[in-house]
């Protein structure tokens, strides 16, 4: 999605890492929207080895365990480990905008459920 001068890419359900191919064509990712729960989508680790390769200015991670909501999947802690990240405190929202988003570290927004 291409809005208010930011690309978004919302990964969905997404269970593989993309191919050398694909990740070439999103390449210019500025919001990251990446399953972290393992079980049937991305674990902690290939989802931060997605954030590696498409480095994008902020990362929302989804498709996670918040509370008791699904005890198949992760809480998004080992993902905020991998990619080296200390503050997973749930956010009620995040309001992003082109002109705010950092332009050399990488926001990390985790939503409450």
């Amino acid at each position: 999605i291409t809005t208010e001068e930011m690309t978004i890419l919302h990964a969905g359900a997404l269970k593989k890492m993309p191919g050398d191919k694909t990740l070439e064509q999103l390449s210019s990712v500025d919001v990251l929207l990446v399953p972290v729960g393992g079980h049937d989508v991305l674990n902690a680790k290939d989802a931060a080895t997605l954030v590696t390769e498409l480095e994008p200015r902020a990362v929302v991670p989804i498709a996670f365990r918040y509370k008791k909501n699904d005890p198949s999947q992760d809480t998004p802690d080992a993902f905020l480990k991998e990619v080296g990240h200390t503050n997973g405190a749930p956010e009620p929202k995040a309001i992003l905008s082109a002109s705010k988003l950092p332009s050399e570290d990488m926001e990390i927004h985790v939503l409450e459920s």
